[in-house]
């Protein structure tokens, strides 16, 4: 069963053109929300790869359909920081390895 029950991605102003994600997460039966600093380059057709700031992780962002986006979880997890800790998703194993994020509301 997934864990992730909510992800949001916002850019973070960044100087010189890099693009730089604010990624969090909601955990099922937990009411902190995890985060972290994204650094995110073009790669491939139409993808961006992300590399979390203090490594922790990677992550992939790829088009779906409907203006969707895929998240998916790089193969060495990806981890998060909270007030009272840290969590990590895996890259292998487990149901929280792929995200669609359909498009946000007011987005063009």
């Amino acid at each position: 069963m997934q864990q992730v029950t909510r992800i949001a991605l916002a850019p973070a102003p960044e100087p010189g053109g890099v693009l730089v994600l604010r990624v969090s997460i909601e955990l099922r039966g937990d009411a902190e929300r995890y985060s972290g600093i994204a650094y995110c380059e073009a790669t491939g057709r139409d993808a961006l790869s992300c590399g979390m700031e203090g490594d922790a992780g990677s992550f992939v962002l790829t088009p779906a359909r409907n203006g969707a986006v895929l998240l998916g979880v790089g193969r060495n997890g990806v981890g998060f920081e909270g007030l009272s800790g840290f969590v990590h998703l895996d890259g292998i194993s487990g149901d929280d390895r792929e995200f669609l994020l359909p498009k946000a509301a007011g987005c063009a």
